[in-house]
Formats: structure tokens, C-alpha cells, sequence
């Protein structure tokens, strides 16, 4: 199921702590403890005027039941009327004015013991608000600089193609081409010139024996032609005169015979000439043609290269200015890493400090400082990971702070786990179960795991036809858990989507029987997810059965929630299948992948972890601790489900949307009580969110 949560220490860990949601939920615990808190002060006015109104004393102690009063009625107007504080980023403006009502509370004086004491508590529950506020804040920053830092990681990658992909190009050898290219042309230019020369050598005699021919013939018709007029004149003389034509004509006859065969010698020799003329001009062409081909083939070089160098040259200016922007939001990010981060991150640590008025309280507010220090080392992990994917400058001075930041946590969990244990306080006992389990967290965080980059998800090789041992996801062992594997899984999933329509629980607990828990890690995930899931079951059962849909609108608020419980039971749908590897898609998008192992398919685990960015190293860090800040909730959410389930079933919630807003009310309620507006202690409701632990008893 994947759904990217940019740091377990903030989205995961605990309903208050997600940033939309933390401002509505301090204001609402505040609202229920104003109204108790007023009525206290109401009867203690009360008994000072009855007391008289002449003892100095007691007109000092009614002067700081007025100067209360206003101060509460201040708050009250300010924590329900300010838009700025029900804002998912509360303004400086507005967290300046609540921590300027918990500096008048301080101030307060001439009261007796108990109105001091209520003084007090009051200054400290607003700061403890604020400091929660401040917190959620950080969260929130956290959460949108790993998107940038996403977005930072995609450009420049991005680059870096371009970049190799210019350089592959630049690197391209010419010579090659042109060498061959340029030999053909100069050798078929010189056959060119020699071919020329060897034939204006043969056309030469053969222009003079043509010559020959002609005047050769030219002579023997003119023999003809005379031996003709000889032997006509011959016939018309007496024989004595004839006989001497005869002769004459006889002698012009033989001359004639032998021009005739001096023109046949010379024809001879001008038809071999003829053709050694004609295999010279073949020879000729084909040397011209040749030399024209490889001048083609050069300029096809030429441009081809000329295109290749344009290409190239925008390839680098498309790579320069991905890296640009890539720089840009880094910068972005340590800019506001080193300001507005950094500032609310102090602001919180001095609001805790602030707000604990009591050694109850103050071992409650140990958990929230830890939380702070467990989403500040998170964020140096994120911004350090980052950093070393992309090159950026900086990444020394992160590993630094990431050093120190380990340190403060491992100091902090080690300091209120100590306290824990000298505690005896039964109240304290999730609390202690938590601390202990974030020290057990920050004694195994170095900064070499913290920036270690997730591991690389392998394929699995469909070759293969036997099951394998381990997943090709995670390389982790996919041996199964307490139970075997789904033997066939697109059964499964079609027993899976029948079950959504009708009995929605039945789903959850199929979900959660194909978990593979063989691994720490996965055995936490599901430890975590498992109660969640299951206490919600009723729920979603009586939402199929009243409004056919399990979609439960939180507002927001399911998103520091593990499991989905904003989603719902959703089918799935197939995404691919092959002989080892199943992945399919609920309703929302969010992907559940399964491996075929030894005993049967499993949804792997590692393979949800590492689509949202996080090695088993990273997540086996943070893991604990969410599950221990999830731990306080699961009895007031199992007890809020099955409320309103069964207010679905009675008819009185008539609708999904109702369901959901009903559930946001509880998850409020339960969510007041963590900030201590709920009461505990001796009085019952302490000032607004600050009786968390109560008082121990005063």
C-alpha cells in the first residue's frame, strides 16, 4: 500500500503531531477546560465578597480574580475567534499573542496559593499549546521540504542524464568516418587525373587516324573516279589508243587498292583506340562518381557533427538550468532549514520548558520534547540523504548537525527515561512505555544509518519458477510469520473484494493475515497497523451495511494515521502478476505488492517502505516510537468506533459524512486529552490543555 510519509516522526507517530490538524485539536482541548475553569473562578469570587469586602488581603485576592478573569475571557475570545490560530500555519502574530496571555499569567500576583497555582497552570498550558502549535509547524515545513526535496532530486537527476547523455555525444570519434571517407575521395581524385590524362593520350591518335580515314577515302574515290573516265574512254578509242587507257587505268586501279588497304590498317588501329577510349571514359565516370560519393559522405559527416554539437550544446543548457533549479530549492530548503525551521523547532523546546508547571506535567511534556528531537534528527536525515544523492554543497555541515541532533535525543531519552523509572506514578505508565522505546530507538541512530540512502528494489527474476525464500523486493527473508501464505492469490483477491461489499471486518483481518511479520521490522509495522485496523472494523461494518461505502471522511485528520483509516476498505484492483511477484492498486492508488515465498504469497512490507523512500535501517529507528505514541490512542479510538458504529446501527448517524464528523469529534476529544485539556488530578479540569498528567494530587 503505497502512500509516501515524508517522516514517521511527524505524520506517523501520533494524531496530534499531523500539521493540519494539531491547532484544531489544542483549541477544542482548551474550549472544554475554559468552561470548568470558569465556574471554579466564579464561586471563588464568590466567597471573597462574602468574605467581606474590607480586608485588604482578600480585595487583593479579589483584584486577581478580575485581572483572571479578563485574562481567561482574553483567551477564551482568542483560541475561538482567532482564524489565525485554526490556520493549518498559525502566524507569528497570532502564537506571539498566546505566549503574551502566558507572560500576563505569570505576572499575576497577590493571589492566594491556589490562584497562583491556577495562574500557573494556566501560563503553562498556553505555552504548551503554543509549543504544540510550533511543533505541528515544524512537522508541516518537514513534510513540504521533502516534497521539494523530491522535486530538488528529480531535477537533478535529471541533469545528470543530460549531462551524460551530452558527453556520450561530445565523445563521439569522427575520425573514423572522415578518415575513410577523405582517402576514398583523394584516390578517386587522382584516378580522376590519371584516367584524364590517359585519355586525351588515346583520342589524340585516334583524332588523326579518323583524319587519315577521311582523306584516305576522300583519294580513293577520286582513283575510282578517274580509272572510270579512263576505261569509258578506252571503250570509245580505237584499240591501239584504248589500249593505252587501259593501262593507264589499271596503274590508278592498283594505287587505289593499295590506299584501300592502308585505310583498313588505319580503321583497324582507330576502332581499338575507339575502345580503349570508351573503357577509359567508363573508368573515368566511375572515378568522378566515386570522388562525388565520399565528398556526399564528408558533408553528411559535417552535418551530422553540426547537428550533434547543436544538440549537445542545448542538452547542456537544458542541464545547467535543471541544475539551477535543483540548486534553487536546495538553497530554498537549508534557507528555511536555518530560519523559519530552526526558529519554531527553539520556540517549541522554550514553550515546553515554559509549560511544565508540575513534575506531573512536566514528565508528560518529556514525550512531546522528544518528539520535537525525533522529527529535527528525521529532517537532518532527509536534508542529508538529499544532499548526498545530488552532490549539493553542505552536506558536511549536516552531518554535523545530524551528529548533534542525535546526541540531544539520545541525552533527552536518556534523561526522561531515568525519570521515568524513579516515577511511581501508575498514570505514567504508556508514557514510561513510550520514552522507553524512543530511547531504545535513539541508542541504535548513527549518523551512517540516518543518511543511508533506501535500498534499491530488485525485480524479481520471473525465470525462476520455484518459490524463493526471500523477497525480491527487500533481499529480506519472506518465510511468513505465525501463519502460512495465501496459496493462490488471485482467489484471495477476488475472496478479498467480496468481502469489502459485505463484511468489511473480514477484509481487515485478511489484510492483516497476509502481512509478512518475519522481520523487526515488519513485525512493528504490523503491531502498529493491526490494532488500528481492527478497532476500526465495527465501524466500517456498520458503514457497508447502513451507506454501502466504508469512505470515512476524517477532515484532514486520518493522515497521521496509520493504515488508511481516511480510506477506508477499498477492492483491489490488478496491476501486474507474475510467478513470484503480484502487485494491485486499491481505490485510492495506493498499491499493495505480494510475494510468493516457501509458504505461500505475502504482502511484502519492505517493498510499502521503500516506495515511500525509507530503508529498513531508517524505518527499524522510527518505528518504535510511533508505535508507542499510537499506543495511548488505540483504547479511546476502539471505544469512539464502536460508538458510532452503533449509533449508525440505532438510526441516529444517517449518513457517511455524519459518521465521519462524529468520529473528528472523538479523535478531538481523545486528542484533548493527550494535550491535558481533559482533566486528571484532584480538581478534575485543570487550566486549558495543561492537566494532563494532573497534579499528582495537590
Amino acid at each position: 500500500m503505497k502512500q509516501r510519509s515524508s517522516s514517521l516522526s511527524c505524520s506517523t507517530l501520533s494524531i496530534a503531531t499531523t500539521p493540519a490538524t494539531a491547532p484544531a485539536l489544542a483549541i477544542a482541548a482548551s474550549r472544554s477546560a475554559l468552561r470548568g475553569r470558569k465556574g471554579v473562578l466564579a464561586a471563588l469570587v464568590a466567597a471573597a465578597f462574602l468574605a467581606g469586602c474590607g480586608d485588604p488581603a482578600l480585595e487583593q485576592q479579589a483584584k486577581f480574580e478580575r485581572e483572571f478573569n479578563t485574562l481567561l475571557a482574553t483567551y477564551e475570545n482568542t483560541v475561538t475567534g482567532s482564524t489565525a490560530l485554526h490556520a493549518s500555519n498559525p502566524s507569528a502574530e497570532s502564537l506571539a499573542a498566546l505566549r503574551a496571555l502566558a507572560e500576563q499569567a505569570k505576572s499575576l500576583s497577590g493571589g492566594t496559593p491556589k490562584q497562583q497555582e491556577s495562574a500557573t497552570e494556566l501560563a503553562a498550558s498556553i505555552f504548551r499549546i503554543a509549543g504544540g502549535m510550533e511543533l505541528a509547524n515544524a512537522c508541516r515545513m518537514e513534510a513540504e521540504q521533502e516534497v521539494v526535496r523530491g522535486v530538488a532530486m528529480s531535477a537533478a537527476m535529471i541533469a545528470a542524464d543530460l549531462d551524460a547523455i551530452a558527453a556520450s555525444a561530445e565523445a563521439i570519434d569522427y575520425s573514423d568516418a572522415t578518415r575513410g571517407a577523405e582517402a576514398v575521395k583523394a584516390r578517386s581524385a587522382q584516378a580522376t587525373r590519371a584516367l584524364q590524362e590517359a585519355l586525351r593520350a588515346v583520342e589524340l591518335p585516334l583524332g588523326q587516324l579518323v583524319e587519315q580515314i577521311e582523306t584516305g577515302a576522300a583519294r580513293i574515290s577520286q582513283l575510282d573516279a578517274e580509272a572510270a573516265v579512263l576505261l569509258r574512254k578506252s571503250r570509245e578509242s580505237t584499240p591501239v589508243a584504248g589500249l593505252a587507257f587501259v593501262e593507264e587505268a589499271a596503274k590508278i586501279q592498283t594505287d587505289s587498292r593499295t590506299a584501300q588497304r592502308d585505310i583498313g590498317e588505319k580503321a583497324i588501329d582507330a576502332d581499338n583506340l575507339e575502345s580503349a577510349r570508351n573503357l577509359t571514359q567508363v573508368a573515368l565516370s566511375d572515378a568522378k562518381g566515386l570522388q562525388t560519393a565520399a565528398t556526399e559522405a564528408l558533408d553528411f559527416v559535417a552535418a551530422y557533427r553540426a547537428e550533434v554539437d547543436g544538440s549537445t550544446a542545448k542538452l547542456r543548457e537544458m542541464a545547467s538550468d535543471m541544475r539551477k533549479k535543483a540548486d534553487g530549492l536546495m538553497a530554498s530548503i537549508a534557507a528555511e532549514r536555518a530560519g523559519p525551521l530552526k526558529a519554531a523547532y527553539e520556540a517549541a523546546t522554550t514553550d515546553f520548558s515554559n509549560a511544565a508547571s508540575s513534575d506531573a506535567l512536566r514528565m508528560v511534556l518529556m514525550a512531546e520534547e522528544l518528539r520535537l528531537k525525533m522529527s529535527e534528527v528525521q529532517g537532518h536525515g532527509a536534508q542529508g540523504r538529499m544532499l548526498a544523492a545530488t552532490g549539493g554543497a553542505g552536506l558536511a555541515e549536516v552531518k554535523t548537525s545530524a551528529e548533534a541532533a542525535i546526541t540531544a535525543l539520545k541525552e533527552k531519552a536518556t534523561a526522561a527515561a531515568e525519570a521515568m523509572e524513579a516515577s511511581a506514578d501508575e498514570k505514567l505508565a504508556e508514557l514510561k512505555t513510550l520514552i522507553g522505546e524512543t530511547k531504545k530507538a535513539a541508542e541504535s541512530m548513527t549518523v551512517e544509518k540516518l543518511l543511508a540512502p533506501p535500498a534499491i528494489a530488485e525485480k524479481p527474476s520471473t525465470a525462476t519458477k520455484p518459490a524463493r525464500e526471500s523477497a525480491g523486493s527487500s533481499g529480506r527473508s519472506m518465510s511468513g510469520g505465525a501463519g502460512g501464505g495465501v496459496e493462490d492469490i488471485e482467489a484471495w483477491v477476488t475472496e478479498y473484494n467480496a468481502a469489502v461489499e459485505t463484511e468489511p471486518s473480514k477484509a481487515i483481518e485478511m489484510t492483516l493475515a497476509t502481512m509478512d511479520d518475519s522481520t523487526p521490522v515488519g513485525k512493528a509495522m504490523k503491531d502498529m497497523t493491526g490494532p488500528l485496523l481492527s478497532a476500526m472494523a465495527p465501524l466500517f461494518d456498520a458503514m457497508q451495511a447502513k451507506f454501502g461505502t466504508t469512505k470515512l471522511d476524517l477532515g484532514g485528520m486520518g493522515g497521521g494515521m496509520a493504515g488508511g483509516m481516511g480510506g477506508g476498505v477499498t477492492k483491489l484492483e490488478k496491476v501486474s502478476l507474475e510467478d513470484d511477484r503480484a502487485v494491485y492498486r486499491d481505490a485510492d492508488g495506493k498499491e499493495m505488492t505480494f510475494v510468493k515465498t516457501s509458504s505461500g504469497w505475502k504482502a511484502d512490507i519492505g517493498a510499502t517502505l521503500e516506495a515511500a523512500g525509507m530503508s529498513e535501517e531508517q524505518a527499524a529507528q522510527a518505528l518504535p516510537m510511533a508505535q508507542a505514541m499510537m499506543g495511548p490512542l488505540m483504547g479511546a479510538m476502539k471505544k469512539a468506533a464502536a460508538d458510532v458504529a452503533a449509533k449508525i446501527e440505532s438510526g441516529e448517524i444517517t449518513s457517511a459524512e455524519a459518521a465521519g464528523t462524529a468520529m473528528q469529534a472523538a479523535i478531538q476529544e481523545a486528542a484533548a486529552g493527550m494535550f491535558g485539556g481533559g482533566g486528571g488530578g484532584r480538581r478534575g479540569r485543570g487550566a486549558p490543555g495543561g492537566g494532563g498528567g494532573g497534579d499528582g494530587g495537590n
